[in-house]
C-alpha cells in the first residue's frame, strides 16, 4: 500500500511538472510573438516621423543599444511614450499589436532636449514642420510578429534557396577575384616590358640625325609595340575599374552573405532549440501516456486491493465479535462463580446476621419515636416561620411600596408628611391612569387599601399599575403638595392584564385607547 501511495504521489508530481511546461512554453511563445510585434510597431512609429528610416531587419539590439543615431531620444521617447492598444493572437501562430504614439507630447519633448545632443539629425531637423505634416495628433501604427518555429516550410525553403545562392555568387566571385589577380600580375609585368621600350625609345630619340634605315625601321617597330601598349593600359585600366567595382559589389554581396548566414545560423540554433523542445515535450507526452498506462493498471490492483481488504476487515470484525462474546462468557462464569462463593460466606454468616437483625428492629422502633417527636417540633418551627415570613413580607412591600412611591410635602420639620405627601400624589396618578383607559371610574375617595384589598378588575388593573408605571419626574411644591409625573407602556400593561384575568377566570376589560403610553400628573398633599 505504501508503494502504491508513493507512486500515485510520483505521478502526480510528474504530470503536474509536464502541465507547467507546457503552459509556461505556451506563455513564452505568446511574450516572444507580442515582443516582435511591438518591435515592429516601434519601427513603423519611428519611420513615421520622417526623419531616418530603419530597417526592417533590425534586431532589438540595433534599435535599442547601438550608439548611433537610433539610439536618439527620438526612439527613447518613441519607446516610452507608446502605449499598445489592442492585441490580438492569431490561429497561425502570429500576434498583431496597435500602438499609439501623442506626437505633440513627442514633439514637445523634442524640443526641450534638442540643446542638449549634438546629432546632425536633430539640428538639422524642423520640428514645426514634421508637426504640421502630421494631419492628427496621433500616430497609429500594427506590428505584426511571428516566431521562427511558427514559419511554414515555404518560408524555410525560401531562406535556404536564397543561401544556397548567395553561396554560388560568392563562389564565382572569388574565381574572378582570383583571375583579377592574375591579370593585375600579368599587367605588372607588362608595365616592366614597357618601361624598356620607354627607354629604347628614348634612346633613339637622343641619338638625332645618326640613326640608319635599320634604326628608323626599329623605332618605328617599337613606337608602334609602345602605341599598343598605351591602348592595352587604357583596356586594363578599364578592366580594373570594373575590377574593382565587381569587388565592392562583391564585398556587399559578401557583408549581405555573412549577415544572412547570420541569420540562418540564427535561424537553425532557434530551429534546432526548438525542435528539441518539441522532442521534450513529446518525450514528456509519451512518458505521460506509459504512465497513464501503469496508472490504470495500478488503479485495477489498487481496486483489487480495497476489496481484499474491504473482505479481510469483514472477517477481522466477526473474529472481534466472537473474542467479545467469549469474553463476556468468561465475565458471566467468573461472576456466577463470585455470587457461589459469596453465598456460601453468607449462609456462614446466617446465624450472625439474624441476631444482628433483632437488635436492628430494636433500634429501628426507638428511632421511630424519636423521629415523631422531631417531626412535631419541626412543624411547630415551621408555623413560626412561615408567620415570620408574612411579617416580613408585608415589612418588605410597605418599604417597597414606600421606596416606589415616595410622597412629600415640603416641611423640613416633619419628613414623614413629605413622604405621604408624594404617596397621595402616585395614588392620585394612578386613578387618572385607571380613568384614561375609559373602562372604570375609581372615586377620588377611594384609599390605596380598598384598591389593593377587593378581589375584582380594578385590584387587578391596580396591580398592573403598580408594577408596570413608571415615575419620570417628581416635583415638591411650595404650598406643601407633590406632583408626580407617571407613565404605563400600554402593550405592557395590556399583557399583565390579559394574563392575569385568564388566570382567575375574570372578563377581559376592552381597551379604547389608541396610544402606545399614557402618561399623567399627579397632586398629592398631606392632611
Amino acid at each position: 500500500m505504501k508503494r502504491l501511495a508513493a507512486f500515485f504521489v510520483f505521478f502526480g508530481i510528474c504530470a503536474a511538472i509536464s502541465f507547467s511546461q507546457e503552459n509556461d512554453v505556451q506563455s513564452q511563445k505568446k511574450m516572444m510573438v507580442r515582443r516582435a510585434a511591438i518591435l515592429d510597431a516601434y519601427r513603423q512609429l519611428v519611420e513615421s516621423i520622417k526623419v531616418f528610416k530603419i530597417s526592417s531587419k533590425s534586431l532589438v539590439k540595433d534599435f535599442i543599444l547601438q550608439n548611433d543615431s537610433i539610439e536618439s531620444k527620438l526612439g527613447e521617447c518613441t519607446l516610452r511614450s507608446a502605449q499598445v492598444v489592442a492585441t490580438r493572437y492569431m490561429p497561425d501562430g502570429s500576434c498583431e499589436v496597435d500602438m499609439v504614439l501623442n506626437l505633440n507630447d513627442l514633439i514637445a519633448f523634442l524640443k526641450t532636449t534638442q540643446s542638449e545632443y549634438s546629432f546632425p539629425l536633430f539640428r538639422e531637423t524642423n520640428f514645426d514642420e514634421v508637426a504640421q505634416q502630421s494631419l492628427s495628433k496621433y500616430i497609429r501604427a500594427t506590428g505584426k510578429g511571428i516566431l521562427l518555429e511558427s514559419m511554414s516550410t515555404a518560408q524555410l525553403q525560401n531562406l535556404q534557396n536564397e543561401s544556397s545562392i548567395l553561396k554560388e555568387e560568392i563562389i564565382r566571385l572569388k574565381k574572378q577575384l582570383a583571375d583579377l589577380q592574375t591579370f593585375q600580375q600579368n599587367f605588372l609585368g607588362f608595365l616592366e616590358e614597357n618601361k624598356e621600350l620607354k627607354k629604347q625609345i628614348q634612346t633613339l630619340e637622343d641619338k638625332g640625325t645618326s640613326y640608319t634605315k635599320k634604326d628608323v625601321e626599329e623605332w618605328s617597330s617599337y613606337k608602334q609595340k609602345y602605341q599598343e601598349s598605351l591602348k592595352e593600359i587604357e583596356n586594363l585600366k578599364k578592366d580594373i575599374q570594373r575590377s574593382q567595382n565587381m569587388l565592392l559589389i562583391y564585398q556587399g554581396y559578401q557583408e549581405q552573405a555573412q549577415k544572412s548566414f547570420a541569420e540562418n545560423r540564427e535561424l537553425k540554433e532557434q530551429i534546432a532549440q526548438s525542435k528539441a523542445k518539441c522532442q521534450e515535450q513529446q518525450t514528456q507526452v509519451d512518458s505521460y501516456a506509459e504512465y497513464k498506462i501503469k496508472h490504470e493498471e495500478m488503479l485495477k490492483k489498487y481496486q483489487q486491493a480495497l476489496e481484499e481488504i474491504e473482505a479481510a476487515q469483514k472477517q477481522i470484525l466477526e473474529v472481534n465479535d466472537l473474542k467479545t462474546k467469549i469474553g463476556q462468557i468468561t465475565q458471566e462464569n467468573n461472576r456466577l462463580k463470585k455470587e457461589q462463593k459469596d453465598l456460601k460466606n453468607k449462609l456462614s454468616s446466617q446465624d450472625q446476621s439474624l441476631r444482628e437483625l433483632e437488635n436492628l428492629k430494636k433500634q429501628k422502633e426507638h428511632f421511630i419515636k424519636e423521629k415523631g417527636k422531631l417531626v412535631s417540633q419541626m412543624e411547630q418551627d415551621q408555623n413560626s416561620m412561615v408567620q415570620l415570613q408574612i411579617q416580613n413580607a408585608q415589612l418588605q412591600a410597605e418599604i417597597e411600596l414606600l421606596k416606589r412611591v415616595p410622597v412629600g410635602v415640603w416641611v423640613d420639620a416633619n419628613p414623614e408628611q413629605k413622604i405621604m405627601a408624594r404617596k397621595a400624589a402616585i395614588n392620585d396618578a394612578y386613578r387618572q391612569i385607571m380613568e384614561s383607559l375609559k373602562n372604570i371610574r375609581v372615586d377620588t375617595k377611594a384609599a390605596i387599601k380598598d384598591l389593593l384589598v377587593e378581589n375584582d378588575p380594578v385590584h387587578v388593573a391596580l396591580e398592573g399599575f403598580i408594577q408596570d408605571a413608571k415615575i419620570i419626574d417628581t416635583r415638591y411644591l411650595a404650598d406643601g403638595t407633590c406632583e408626580v409625573d407617571m407613565m404605563v407602556a400600554l402593550h405592557d400593561f395590556i399583557k399583565f392584564f390579559k394574563d392575569v384575568s385568564k388566570n382567575q377566570n375574570l372578563e377581559q376589560i376592552q381597551i379604547y385607547n389608541p396610544a402606545k403610553y399614557i402618561k399623567v400628573t399627579g397632586c398629592g398633599t398631606f392632611k
